[in-house]
């Protein structure tokens, strides 16, 4: 790390020589104590990175014409590309200022703990309710924010916001993923989502009522959350609990896809620049906006890019600021034919069956797949129709159908 800073603020260069000649240059610097660093080679050269001060000592030993540089990276050569450009240096005073300011600000959002649910839809809800890059530490209710959280989310169970300097650590447990100590108390049975034979049983709480080998239809109890309580004379009594466990079974399910040979499709047409605005500290500055694309009746994307500087000197020089680009782009689309072979269009539907599969029957063991299509009235119709073992039961509170 103290190499890389002493490289920045110095000057880093990227030389390259021929190989025949690098082993006497490599001996030649290791006598005189002249450091070098990712040394590579490719094409009968070999590229290695020296600083600017043990790049000056290199050239009183060596001709310099014997390299050929390739890059040359480090604040002493940013400062010199931008010397006649005052504003930059007014830019650069105005930034510093503005960073002292800011120590009472948020600078980054970093979320841990979440598993389903992205970082963005934390930090988005989040942003909904008044808590984003660019809010002022001081005015934050962080309790009352983290408890409409847990209110306005079924899928978090806890959330907690701390601030470290101006980052905010954001660690959540999801309901889903939190066992036992989690547990949100609701009494649940654990019924059949599908037809099927049971071939194995899980059960962590609850009264299991199958058992493997047995048949089973679509909403039929499979673990019960009433549960039977005392022995001899106090039998009879019963407690209610939140049923949890697996039952798989071997069932069968059909899925089908359909693919015309003909028509026409949305195709993108051009990709054109709407609106550019940069968000400094939460608040928005308009850059660029193109009126004329806004008015007409097109799909709009959005583009977010957080400001980073020394973002091209490695991941651990990285220092996120907080200053966001978001870029929306206007896709004009045209209306294009297709025409298909009977080929083409199966091997279509056959990508397209794959990812419906994929997304339905996710963790699912496969034990044998019928395929079929059908071409009728110039439309391609692949039905496949599986066996498999998977996890049929369906968590459903006890008292509601």
């Amino acid at each position: 790390m103290l190499k890389k800073i002493i490289g920045f603020f110095t000057g880093v260069r990227r030389l390259s020589c021929p190989k025949r000649t690098f082993t006497n240059i490599v001996t030649l610097m290791a006598q005189s104590g002249i450091k070098y660093a990712d040394a590579k080679e490719k094409d009968g050269r070999v590229s290695f990175s020296v600083t600017e001060i043990e790049y000056k000592k290199l050239i009183r030993m060596i001709d310099g014409s014997v390299f050929r540089l390739h890059q040359r990276k480090g604040l002493p050569y940013f400062l010199y590309r931008y010397r006649h450009r005052y504003g930059l240096v007014v830019g650069i005073i105005i930034f510093i200022l503005l960073t002292k300011m800011s120590t009472g600000y948020v600078w980054d959002i970093t979320v841990d703990g979440n598993e389903s649910i992205s970082d963005s839809e934390v930090i988005n809800t989040l942003d909904e309710l008044g808590f984003s890059v660019g809010s002022h530490i001081p005015d934050i209710d962080f309790y009352d924010i983290c408890h409409q959280f847990v209110l306005e989310n079924e899928n978090v169970a806890w959330i907690s916001v701390n601030m470290e300097g101006t980052s905010a650590r954001v660690k959540l447990i999801e309901r889903d993923a939190k066992g036992e100590d989690g547990d949100n108390g609701t009494p649940s049975n654990i019924v059949a989502a599908s037809d099927g034979i049971v071939v194995r049983t899980e059960t962590i709480d609850g009264e299991l009522c199958v058992k493997a080998g047995d048949p089973v239809t679509e909403g039929q109890l499979l673990i019960s959350g009433v549960v039977e309580i005392g022995q001899g004379i106090d039998t009879g009594k019963f407690t209610l609990t939140r049923a949890k466990g697996s039952i798989y079974a071997q069932t069968k399910r059909s899925f089908s896809v359909s693919v015309p040979l003909s028509g026409v499709k949305n195709t993108v047409k051009e990709k054109i620049l709407a609106k550019k605005t940069l968000i400094f500290f939460g608040k928005s500055i308009k850059l660029k906006e193109n009126s004329s694309i806004l008015d007409k009746e097109c799909d709009i994307i959005k583009e977010s890019k957080r400001v980073v500087l020394f973002e091209d000197l490695g991941e651990s020089w990285h220092i996120p600021l907080p200053v966001t680009v978001v870029t929306e782009y206007a896709l004009l689309t045209e209306e294009i034919p297709f025409s298909y072979t009977e080929e083409e269009a199966l091997r279509v539907a056959e990508k397209e069956m794959a990812l419906l599969y994929a997304s339905a029957m996710s963790g699912a063991e496969l034990m044998s797949k019928t395929v079929e299509s059908v071409l009728e009235d110039g439309v391609l119709k692949l039905t496949w129709e599986v066996e498999c073992i998977t996890d049929i039961g369906r968590e459903t509170p006890i008292g509601l159908v």
